[in-house]
């Protein structure tokens, strides 16, 4: 039996020590490229696709459940009841603030930032400001430039 076992075990390390060299064969610079090449989608390529892959919705009859059964629902309808109004005119597609984008450049330009920090940082009065994402608003204080943290409408600390 021990000579069994021996045999096993050897004939096991040997079959791994081939095995590993396929097992850590492996290209890891796909991490690196994984999303090379993708294209973005337009609002109106993104609608579309959805309207064709939205089934219509089935009537209450006995003949078009029957039929719904048989054949499956019918897909490409567009559903008039979640239509959304889509803008016409250049003039009304500029009023649109998509993601807060405009909203966003206003901030920048009035000074608000929007940061991450890393590490938790320590304030002229002795504040301890935690790690976290905050709003920084840049306002002068006794005519020096400070830049106030807020979370919300909570101030956490001031820094020159």
């Amino acid at each position: 039996m021990r000579y069994f076992l021996i045999i096993l075990f050897s004939l096991f390390s040997i079959s791994l020590s081939y095995a590993s060299d396929d097992i850590m064969d492996v290209d890891y610079n796909f991490i690196d490229t994984a999303f090379d090449g993708i294209k973005p989608v337009s609002d109106a390529q993104f609608n579309n696709t959805i309207n064709r892959l939205t089934p219509q919705p089935v009537e209450n009859t006995f003949g078009s459940k029957l039929r719904t059964f048989l054949f499956g629902r019918k897909y490409g309808t567009e559903n008039t009841a979640n239509k959304i109004n889509q803008p016409n005119t250049d003039e009304e597609k500029d009023k649109i603030d998509i993601g807060g984008e405009k909203q966003a450049i206003e901030n920048l330009k009035n000074g608000v930032y929007y940061i991450k920090l890393v590490v938790s940082i320590v304030d002229s009065d002795k504040n301890i400001i935690p790690m976290g994402n905050y709003k920084d608003k840049q306002v002068m204080i006794d005519d020096n430039p400070m830049l106030v943290f807020y979370q919300g409408y909570k101030e956490y600390g001031k820094l020159k």
